[in-house]
């Protein structure tokens, strides 16, 4: 829905209508699993320019070993305490990143009439045409929305890390805490997000060895009470079985 503002004129009759511009929304979807110092730092920087009023944050609803996607929400709600005002981040509803920008495109509660919803691009995402038909599916289902690309060139860190969120989940595998707390902002509660993770991966796994070893156990047949005798049953073996007798009744002879 335009924003209108109407104007009435004392001497003239008719009402003058001006149209204001709606929101200009830029999209930033992934996996992030978990995100990382280079996600939130660049976000940040998208989110300053003066030609952007809103950053959602796209999370596929995708889940890793190490990284459910409620906890990547939650890791970047603890990173965005410190950041721009205008960011959001929430779960997405499709698995696909590409496909959840198309369908924001075409959700009139996500982008009104008015708006335009901006897909940001780096200098590395030159011949990308995965977002090509953007523009032409938000006018079949959304029409009023426009679309268009920003260029934001990536962000690299002083001391030359390319921040990966594979080199982060493999850091959680081997208990590398000190390459995992290297990725997170500074700003950011490290500690407590390496925590998080950790101590929750550890409970997953401790509940899936007891679960293997109680299994192992009652098939050993070490349990004492158990489940009662075993079940020699085979489904493959015909049994006789009696049939009950059936008392009929004795005829009379006629006379």
């Amino acid at each position: 829905n335009l924003k209108r503002k109407t104007n009435e004129s004392l001497n003239v009759d008719a009402k003058v209508i001006t149209e204001e511009d709606g929101k200009r929304i830029a999209l930033f979807p992934g996996k992030f699993k978990p995100p990382h110092r280079g996600h939130f730092d660049y976000v940040n920087k998208i989110a300053q320019r003066p030609d952007v009023d809103e950053v959602i944050v796209l999370i596929s609803p995708v889940d890793y070993p190490e990284v459910s996607n409620q906890q990547s929400l939650e890791i970047w709600n603890e990173y965005l305490k410190q950041g721009a005002e205008n960011i959001n981040a929430k779960i997405a509803d499709y698995r696909s990143p590409v496909q959840a920008v198309y369908e924001f495109v075409a959700d009139p509660n996500m982008a009104k009439e008015g708006d335009t919803v901006l897909l940001v691009k780096s200098s590395k995402d030159v011949g990308d045409s995965r977002f090509d038909r953007v523009q032409s599916y938000a006018e079949r289902n959304n029409p009023g929305v426009n679309v268009e690309d920003i260029v934001e060139e990536p962000i690299e860190s002083e001391d030359g890390i390319v921040y990966s969120a594979r080199d982060m989940r493999r850091a959680i595998q081997n208990n590398d805490k000190e390459t995992f707390i290297s990725y997170i902002p500074p700003s950011s509660d490290a500690e407590q997000i390496w925590n998080n993770l950790t101590m929750t991966n550890e409970k997953i796994n401790s509940f899936i060895d007891s679960t293997i070893e109680e299994i192992s156990t009652m098939a050993g047949g070490a349990v004492a009470g158990g489940f009662g005798l075993p079940n020699n049953f085979n489904v493959y073996k015909r049994t006789k079985t009696s049939r009950p007798k059936v008392r009929r009744a004795k005829r009379q002879r006629r006379r």
